[in-house]
């Protein structure tokens, strides 16, 4: 940690578009917030949804209000964010979180960052998604954001899962209950702020400027 800034942990799944928007968002600010420091750390939100007790009903309408709510918020991000045609059958995420939690575990935060928007991409940045699930595929991954693709093979060590389940275990300790989950370590003790939506706010705890969504962003 670097002396006297304030972390910031972003509890995320790439299984949720919205984790998307608030890690866009977050790294643009990353440079900007001086006195703040970003950690990105990767969990299972399906985990957290049973830790926490949040009963996830499939509802109809929800569903269709997520896929017009992210249009327009990818048009308001600038984030190439195409909503899968069937948002219920997006893949399961369990070996990418691994995957990001054995490149976090390098302490490569470029690498991490790289690799974690390559995967946002993959799943919403395609209709149908691309594939997120085989080993194939992280060697893709690996290949376009100039990791060592012999890391992989940390994706199956007991090692990598217990930290991924540690910091799944964690969130819920602070109160998460999905993602993106927030959580600013103030002096007053840690903060927690859930959703995209508060990033503005996050900006004000911290006594950051909040520079707004174009702040120089990530070409794709």
């Amino acid at each position: 940690m670097s002396k006297g800034k304030v972390i910031v942990d972003l509890f995320f799944d790439v299984c949720s578009p919205y984790a998307w928007f608030a890690f866009e968002l977050l790294t643009r600010h990353r440079n900007v917030w001086r006195n703040t420091e970003l950690k990105l750390k990767p969990f299972l939100v399906h985990e957290v949804y049973k830790k926490s007790n949040n009963t996830q009903i499939p509802c109809a309408d929800k569903m269709k209000y997520i896929a017009n709510d992210c249009k327009m918020l990818s048009a308001y991000y600038n984030i190439p964010m195409q909503m899968t045609s069937n948002y219920s059958l997006l893949p399961n995420t369990t070996k990418a979180m691994t995957f990001l939690t054995a490149v976090e575990e390098t302490n490569d935060y470029e690498a991490l960052e790289k690799s974690t928007r390559e995967l946002f991409y993959r799943i919403y940045g395609n209709d149908p998604p691309l594939d997120v699930t085989s080993d194939s595929a992280f060697i893709e991954i690996c290949n376009k954001c100039g990791i060592n693709s012999l890391l992989i093979e940390s994706i199956e060590k007991e090692s990598t899962k217990d930290r991924l389940n540690k910091y799944t275990n964690d969130a819920v300790c602070y109160g998460a209950f999905g993602t993106p989950t927030m959580v600013a370590h103030l002096s007053d003790g840690p903060k927690l702020l859930f959703g995209s939506d508060r990033v503005e706010l996050l900006s004000h705890l911290l006594n950051e400027t909040y520079c707004g969504p174009l702040l120089k962003f990530n070409s794709f």
